[in-house]
């Protein structure tokens, strides 16, 4: 669109990218950081100018990403986007992390994927792995509390859910840059990780997901090893494009008709499911509609916040988005991971597909569909995926020539 600016760009094409994946990689520092027992340091002024820094580097990649559009119609997406993005935090109120997300997506485009992956997984693993270590060594706080007759330890994070999310998103990470190329001793091990954080902390949704990432990846494996030759078209599969548009409905029907006075019929019989979508229910009761979101005061600390006030958080990624982030946003989202999906079918990055759908599943029950720093797929939904090339295993293949 900008024949002038596109030619100062590719002078510099190096410095622009090295501009993103620095950016890119003090922000997924700073923010995971930030969800372990080292927040309580993270609004000191250095830390903050880490972050200040971070968002302006991924600014700049974000402008030079819309500057340098293909045509009217992406450069009208991009600024759409961005504009949602302060529109939510100006009406809405939160803190801008959501604002910042426009960034990070905007900024990504037709960025290697593969590389961004990667960045994501090495600093989340040794953030992780760092703050497990001194949590257990007594060096910072072991945040612990009751769940499902266990005691579930955080273990140095901020809370013993958000813990085992953290660890299903760096699994998701780490299948999804091996593209299931897998040596047979790491089976073992991933298999392996999934219950030993579960025993840590109790996170269930995201354990399940963790095997169901995990079990499909081995089928995979096996097929492949087995020389059985399997092959499903494109076009037969092309339904699960739209697994976060049912997972969407499906979290909307149950909370709209899940009311308390339903709750109490049930006499808990859902157990901690029942209480998420009663307190889904109430989000929509009080805030039916907005374009651009809300402030909504949540009270949670998983559940062992302050005895005196009232528990309420948004568990549902789904029902959290609409309600928090507006209609607007949430159309986006949905259209931006409807053609992620699209487009890892449509490259035969079969461990990327399955993947996505299993985080459609995961975030029914748990928040972090726009943690982007964590949900590293939505963060690279505008990324170059074909930088992880065609591989011959792959089970989806592509019997119609013109799709």
């Amino acid at each position: 669109m900008f024949p002038k600016f596109n030619s100062i760009c590719d002078k510099h094409k190096k410095v622009i990218e090295i501009l993103f994946y620095v950016g890119f990689t003090l922000n997924i520092f700073y923010f995971f950081l930030r969800r372990t027992m080292f927040y309580v340091f993270m609004d000191a002024l250095p830390w903050m100018g880490l972050l200040g820094l971070s968002m302006v580097m991924l600014f700049i990649s974000a402008v030079i990403g819309i500057m340098r559009s293909e045509n009217i119609r992406e450069f009208i997406a991009d600024i759409i986007l961005l504009a949602t993005g302060a529109l939510q935090y100006f009406i809405g109120g939160h803190y801008p992390i959501q604002f910042f997300m426009t960034f990070v997506i905007i900024a990504a485009r037709r960025k290697n994927a593969k590389k961004a992956l990667l960045i994501f997984t090495v600093v989340s693993t040794i953030i992780m792995i760092f703050v497990l270590y001194l949590s257990q060594n007594g060096y910072i706080y072991n945040q612990v509390a009751p769940k499902d007759n266990i005691l579930a330890h955080a273990l140095g994070t901020s809370s013993t859910t958000d813990c085992a999310a953290d660890w299903f998103f760096i699994l998701c990470g780490y299948v999804v840059l091996r593209d299931n190329n897998f040596k047979w001793f790491e089976y073992p091990l991933l298999f392996a990780l999934p219950q030993y954080i579960y025993h840590l902390t109790g996170g269930l949704s995201a354990t399940i997901c963790s095997y169901g990432v995990l079990i499909t990846c081995f089928i995979l494996y096996a097929l492949k090893s087995l020389s059985i030759n399997v092959k499903i078209n494109k076009k037969q599969i092309a339904i699960f494009d739209y697994s976060y548009l049912y997972a969407a409905i499906l979290s909307f029907v149950m909370a709209i008709f899940f009311s308390q006075s339903l709750a109490e019929k049930m006499q808990g019989k859902l157990g901690s499911l029942q209480a998420r979508l009663t307190l889904s229910h109430q989000a929509l009761a009080e805030h039916p509609f907005s374009l651009f979101g809300a402030n909504i005061e949540e009270s949670g600390a998983g559940g062992i916040g302050n005895s005196d006030i009232a528990y309420f958080f948004i568990d549902n990624s789904y029902v959290r988005i609409y309600t928090m982030l507006g209609a607007v946003m949430f159309i986006i989202m949905m259209v931006l991971i409807t053609r992620l999906l699209s487009k890892a079918r449509k490259l035969n990055l079969t461990t990327l597909y399955f993947t996505l759908i299993f985080i459609a599943v995961d975030c029914l029950i748990e928040h972090h569909f726009t943690e982007y720093w964590c949900n590293i797929f939505i963060s690279l939904a505008l990324a170059d995926w074909k930088s992880f090339g065609i591989k011959s295993q792959t089970i989806i293949t592509n019997d119609d020539k013109t799709d």
